[in-house]
């Protein structure tokens, strides 16, 4: 059940493939999020309750974002999504 996930921490906030992990990549890139593959118009879910304080697709390389401000000032970020659909 999600909420009683919510109460154990994060959830995660899609179904699909995990195509980078945070911090330090093979190429020596440090990734400063995770990268999930997706099926298109795949439902994502915030991983924890949160204020939008973005949802546009005004940030270049980022496609359909949205940004979300949790507890404790942490951000989280969901870029290149199908639709969008908060405010």
């Amino acid at each position: 059940d999600e909420k009683a996930n919510r109460q154990k921490g994060f959830v995660w906030p899609v179904e699909g493939k995990l195509l980078a992990g945070y911090g330090q990549q093979q190429s020596g890139v440090f990734n400063s999020g995770i990268a999930i593959a997706a099926a298109e118009n795949t439902p994502v879910l915030a991983i924890s309750d949160a204020e939008v304080i973005y949802a546009d697709e005004g940030l270049k390389h980022y496609g359909k974002m949205v940004l979300l401000r949790h507890e404790k000032g942490l951000v989280s970020a969901y870029g290149h999504n199908n639709k969008i659909f908060v405010k």
